[in-house]
């Protein structure tokens, strides 16, 4: 079949179409740990990631980590520990912490839990399933690598970060306890073990573009990224007919029916991905009238069905 475009008002309408797609692995949403640190998450193919590493100093049932700044103390370490690089917490807010597999391994601690409720450290298939939506390890890392030199060391080759995931260069400390690598490599965390003393990880540097898969030693300090629970159970529809908004395209206010088929919240995003709009479905209409003419898109949620639909504002 041959789609033939009449005039350009058509031809600009299927570009912006295109883009609410694209769009949609964009959309802000967040997640918050026991210790109240917000995260950012964004979903890429059938999964939810954190778009920030972990920062919590707590189990998700309030237990507490130990935080160990001596080199004697870390390198002595059989059980769980984490710390700042270079000891300083002026690295949190970018880096987030580091963590020893003993933290992060759910084996170890037993139903303990560094991630918040719903979320988990991801394992190593979970990690193979990311490398390959991606496109595979020789091109994957230097699309979640943050682009730039505001992190990462010079030339920070192949970094695109087109999916949002925004990876950052935090490091790692060493079983002996010293600090290494910090703006020239990244590394998370699997929960798989290698072997009795090692554990599964992955890993991105500056010089190239590769999402690399090897393990440390399980005493190491080590970035995590966490992964929300059953990620293959929520759908996402595009323009559904369960939700119908009108009018479309609309000046001042929209109406959503039916309203009373959803639950939470809507959300309206521009299509740059930036939230314009969030308030509790509870009534019509939504006022738009502020909001600059333009392709909007509006996110429900409905059970575990994620439902993606979009209006023009004139």
């Amino acid at each position: 079949m041959t789609l033939t475009l009449k005039n350009k008002k058509m031809k600009n309408y299927l570009f912006c179409s295109a883009l609410v797609v694209l769009t949609i692995n964009t959309i802000a949403q967040t997640v918050t740990d026991v210790d109240e640190n917000i995260y950012n998450t964004v979903i890429i193919g059938t999964q939810t990631w954190m778009k920030e590493n972990l920062k919590t100093t707590k189990f998700n049932d309030s237990a507490s980590i130990p935080f160990v700044t001596e080199d004697s103390a870390w390198i002595a370490l059989t059980t769980l520990g984490y710390c700042w690089y270079n000891n300083d917490i002026d690295n949190k807010s970018t880096y987030g912490a580091l963590y020893n597999w003993y933290a992060v391994s759910r084996t170890t601690n037993g139903d303990k839990n560094i991630c918040p409720s719903g979320w988990h450290v991801p394992t190593d298939d979970e990690w193979i399933t990311f490398n390959d939506f991606l496109g595979g390890s020789a091109v994957a890392g230097g699309k979640l690598k943050e682009t730039g030199t505001s992190h990462w060391k010079d030339p920070n080759s192949n970094a695109t970060n087109e999916y949002g995931f925004t990876a950052l260069p935090g490091g790692f400390r060493g079983t002996d306890g010293i600090y290494y690598d910090l703006n020239e490599w990244g590394n998370w965390w699997s929960s798989t073990p290698y072997d009795d003393y090692q554990a599964w990880l992955r890993w991105l540097n500056y010089e190239d573009g590769i999402l690399g898969r090897g393990y440390y030693s399980e005493p190491s300090g080590i970035s995590v990224r966490c992964l929300k629970d059953n990620n293959t159970s929520s759908t996402i529809t595009l323009n559904s007919s369960e939700i119908i908004i009108f009018p479309n395209p609309a000046y001042e206010k929209i109406y959503i029916s039916p309203i009373d088929n959803l639950n939470g919240s809507i959300n309206i995003f521009d299509i740059q991905g930036k939230q314009v709009i969030n308030k509790n479905i509870d009534s019509n209409p939504v006022d738009i009238s502020y909001l600059i003419p333009g392709l909007y898109i509006l996110k429900f949620v409905k059970s575990d069905n994620i439902i993606i639909n979009k209006f023009i504002k004139e």
